[in-house]
C-alpha cells in the first residue's frame, strides 16, 4: 500500500523515480531467531517447506534491474501462493489499492518520521 501511494506521488510530481514493491516469500534466515519453536514449526507446517535466503532476495533484485519491472506494481516468488519460486509479478489485494488509507498510512508516516514528499 504505501509503495502504490509512493508511486502515485512520484507519478503526481513528474518525478524520474519509480516504486516498485517486492516481497521476499518464506525464506530460512536469522529472522526466526525470534519465533519459540512451536511457533516456528507451525509455521512451516503451514505453508511448507522455505527458501534459502539467496532465492529470497530475487523480487528485490528483479524489481531494482529488471526493464520489466513496473511501476506501482509487485513481485514476488511466482509458486505456492508467493511463497516459494522466482521472481514474478505478484497480484495486489484489493484492500491494498484503497486511496483513502493509503492517504491516511503516509500521513502517519510523515508524521512519525518528520519526512515529507517531495522533498
Amino acid at each position: 500500500m504505501f509503495s502504490i501511494e509512493l508511486q502515485r506521488r512520484i507519478k503526481a510530481a513528474n518525478d524520474q523515480t519509480v516504486s516498485i514493491a517486492a516481497q521476499p516469500g518464506a525464506n530460512k534466515t536469522e529472522l526466526s531467531r525470534h519465533m519459540n519453536v512451536e511457533a516456528f514449526d507451525a509455521a512451516v507446517e503451514r505453508i511448507g517447506g522455505l527458501m534459502e535466503p539467496w532465492q529470497g532476495a530475487l523480487p528485490s533484485l528483479y524489481a531494482a534491474v529488471s526493464p520489466e519491472a513496473k511501476p506501482g506494481e509487485l513481485y514476488g516468488p511466482d509458486q505456492d501462493g508467493g511463497y516459494r519460486g522466482y521472481p514474478a509479478q505478484a497480484v495486489i489485494t484489493p484492500n491494498a489499492l484503497d486511496e483513502t488509507v493509503a492517504e491516511k498510512l503516509w500521513e502517519m508516516a510523515e508524521e512519525a518520521t518528520g519526512v515529507r514528499y517531495p522533498l
